[in-house]
């Protein structure tokens, strides 16, 4: 037979302990406290070399304090900018990243949207590259640039849904011998694209030159290049995008491409 619990009087709650003057938890009882302290002195009195062989074990397995974590060498960079201004590095690591916001580009004719190109492709890029300029103005910055000898090629294309951009950007990069031949062909440029409609400047490249060729596709579209030399490169953007065209997007894209490419950016 099952016999009901009979209800047990509840003790009267004892005054609660208020806060203590420096904000802190209330203190245990002292009856607590002393209980706490003969238990610990017990243990240590019954098990101290049971006790000191597990602090041992501990101070053992526990992982040491680095003290050479700040001074270990960090791996070397696998693209950056020498002290002259040359970079090294494969060219799609100089390239930008296509941004998180964006996507990859549609490809360029035959070359793709993301492309090295191999020493036979240099021309035929470079005349659709360039095939806004008269032909005069062609030649003589294939001229400058020694074309048939540059040391790379690369294009990347990007597109920006949200300002309704489609980007394309090269780098041409030179050997030695031709280094000096990039400020020529940069001032074969601008001086090519003079009479064209400018640009927006770019924010920390006083260089960069940005121009707007005449419109090919009609009043509902619109394009601009921008162009710009960082050490042994030749760093050239195309914007498609509709009319109006996005230039603050456009000039901030260029500028982060040229961040890159610049000391120290380039090393990181």
């Amino acid at each position: 037979m099952n016999a009901e619990a009979v209800p047990q009087p509840q003790a009267a709650p004892g005054p609660q302990p208020g806060p203590q003057p420096d904000g802190s938890a209330p203190r245990r009882s002292r009856r607590f406290t002393a209980g706490a302290v003969a238990f610990v002195l017990s243990a240590v009195a019954v098990g101290g070399v049971t006790g000191g062989l597990i602090l041992a074990a501990r101070a053992a397995s526990a992982p040491a304090r680095s003290t050479t974590s700040a001074q270990a060498p960090q791996a070397a960079p696998t693209f950056g900018v020498e002290a002259d201004g040359s970079h090294f590095g494969p060219l799609d690591q100089l390239l930008l990243p296509v941004p998180g916001t964006d996507a990859p580009g549609a490809d360029v004719a035959d070359f793709g949207n993301d492309t090295v190109l191999t020493p036979d492709r240099y021309a035929a890029l470079f005349q659709r590259e360039f095939r806004f300029l008269s032909s005069g103005a062609r030649s003589s910055l294939q001229s400058e640039l020694g074309l048939s000898e540059v040391k790379g090629y690369a294009l990347r294309t990007y597109a920006d849904g949200d300002d309704g951009l489609f980007i394309q950007i090269t780098l041409i990069q030179e050997n030695a011998a031709h280094v000096g031949g990039l400020q020529q062909g940069l001032k074969t440029l601008d001086s090519a694209t003079s009479g064209l409609r400018a640009g927006p400047q770019v924010s920390g490249f006083p260089h960069a030159h940005c121009y707007q060729p005449a419109d090919p596709y009609g009043s509902s579209l619109d394009l601009m290049r921008c162009d710009d030399v960082e050490g042994d490169l030749l760093v050239s953007m195309q914007v498609d995008g509709v009319s109006p065209l996005a230039q603050s997007a456009a000039a901030d894209f260029f500028r982060n491409q040229l961040s890159r490419l610049a000391t120290p950016a380039a090393q990181v």
